[in-house]
């Protein structure tokens, strides 16, 4: 039974807030400590399965707006969800004098680091120039229909590229110093470390891997796309 009251945020945190549950939080802004920080004021707020609803539905709304699928590291996770809140729910009834939501940042949480655990090794390019190529692709990819249409009005060719892709989880987890230019919604970054992948073993077996490079090249096969190097 929920035993703290509602606190009363500060208009600071209220904007923040409103701007979460409304989806408009920026791509670029919508990183881990911005996850956190909405998850408290949340708690803050309401009981905590209202919490969770209310977490869950702009998670979600944010991924939606965002284009974020759900794959591979990416997206919606409902248990990890829950359990942080649940952990957050109890560290702040041990700790409720603790002030404003903001207070809670940024002495609290670890510094920001980039975790890199999956490699991926681009095996063949193919150059997309209208929708209904990509659409030939439908089920061989996880984006929307409608985010790969918006992907075709971007600038002044007027086409995609889609990438096959080989992808190996790392012997072990990297964890690399996160840097300021890795920010931002950017397709590619360098990284100021390498990372060794030694070790590595595919995600899908040769066979697997093999039956849907195949099945891409089929579904393509009566279009007239160019195959990059």
């Amino acid at each position: 039974m929920e035993s703290r009251t509602a606190a009363t945020l500060t208009a600071r945190d209220e904007r923040f807030l409103q701007s979460f549950e409304a989806a408009e939080i920026p791509f670029g802004e919508w990183k881990h400590r911005t996850h956190l920080k909405a998850a408290v004021l949340c708690l803050r707020r309401f009981p905590l399965e209202a919490a969770v609803a209310r977490m869950r539905s702009g998670i979600k709304a944010l991924n939606e707006v965002h284009g974020t699928p759900d794959a591979l590291d990416r997206g919606y996770h409902e248990t990890m969800t829950v359990a942080w809140l649940r952990l957050m729910h109890f560290t702040l009834g041990e700790n409720g004098s603790a002030g404003q939501a903001h207070a809670l940042f940024p002495f609290r949480l670890e510094p920001l680091v980039v975790r890199i655990e999956l490699v991926a090794e681009v095996v063949e390019a193919r150059r997309l120039e209208s929708p209904a190529q990509a659409s030939a692709l439908r089920g061989l990819h996880v984006w929307r229909e409608d985010v790969i249409a918006t992907r075709f009005k971007w600038g002044a060719e007027q086409a995609i590229h889609a990438l096959v892709v080989r992808v190996s989880r790392l012997a072990s987890r990297v964890e690399l110093p996160m840097r300021d230019s890795y920010g931002g919604c950017k397709s590619w970054v360098e990284l100021d470390t390498d990372v060794a992948t030694e070790g590595a073993r595919p995600v899908l077996g040769d066979a697997e891997f093999s039956r849907r490079l195949a099945s891409l090249r089929s579904a393509l096969a009566s279009a007239a796309v160019e195959v990059g190097p």
